[in-house]
């Protein structure tokens, strides 16, 4: 019994790449402390009375570092940021969309994502996410190319979500 608990012990330590490891544990590591989260549950609605998704719930590591208003997630301070973007549609639902991430009116390179579902399919989550250099104060917010629109099975159920973690300064 021993022998098998070292050997997944072992085999946890060796899941982590030794470099972000190393990285993550280092007590000069600026900014993995920092993050904003924003989410909407039970029905999610963009793109005719708004610009982007309205999220319904938002956490941040200090109010100093990001602010939330409805639809836009402002990022007050330089850095290298990571932000990750989810979007899930229930089976019940139907959404033919592309959704990016914006900011100043303009699509970030690389954050489009093509939501294509059909009612009656399985469940489906939708992803992008980037790694960006913001110099100054920047708004960003999650925007389809067109009118879209549907519940989730239940209230609780997050269907679209917005993570910025700050990487360093």
């Amino acid at each position: 019994m021993k022998e098998k608990t070292v050997r997944n012990e072992k085999k946890k330590h060796h899941s982590v790449r030794p470099d972000l490891a190393a990285y993550l544990s280092d007590p000069a590591c600026d900014g993995i402390d920092t993050y904003a989260y924003a989410g909407q549950t039970g029905r999610l609605s963009a793109g005719l009375r708004t610009t982007g998704v309205v999220f319904d719930s938002f956490d941040a590591s200090d109010i100093r570092d990001f602010e939330m208003d409805e639809e836009f997630l402002t990022i007050n301070r330089p850095g290298t940021y990571l932000i990750t973007c989810i979007i899930n549609v229930p089976r019940a639902a139907s959404a033919d969309a592309v959704f990016r991430l914006m900011t100043a009116s303009r699509p970030i390179a690389g954050t489009s994502v093509r939501i294509r579902h059909t009612a009656g399919g399985d469940d489906a989550s939708f992803m992008t996410q980037t790694v960006v250099r913001i110099n100054e104060r920047t708004t960003l917010t999650l925007t389809p190319d067109r009118y879209v629109e549907y519940a989730a099975d239940d209230e609780e159920s997050t269907l679209a979500s917005l993570t910025v973690l700050k990487l360093k300064d």
